[in-house]
């Protein structure tokens, strides 16, 4: 089981994420800044021509949230 802690949200929330599950997605409303507590998480788009590209993968103590285009 991953965790990551919402760091810009208050009440300070800790969900926890199992392995291969959506955090968000494009299109989503951004409402917080999560970090890794512990595991990974896999930061990836989809192309226009439907190909999966990973941006990063962060881990423990660095942030992450959705910034609409």
């Amino acid at each position: 089981m991953h965790k990551a802690r919402v760091i810009a949200s208050p009440p300070r929330l800790t969900p926890r994420f199992r392995k291969g599950e959506t955090i968000f997605e494009e299109g989503d409303r951004a409402d917080c800044i999560y970090e890794v507590v512990s595991g990974w998480v896999r930061l990836q788009i989809l192309t226009v021509d439907g190909v999966r590209q990973i941006l990063a993968f962060l881990g423990p103590g660095e942030a992450f949230s959705f910034f609409p285009g």
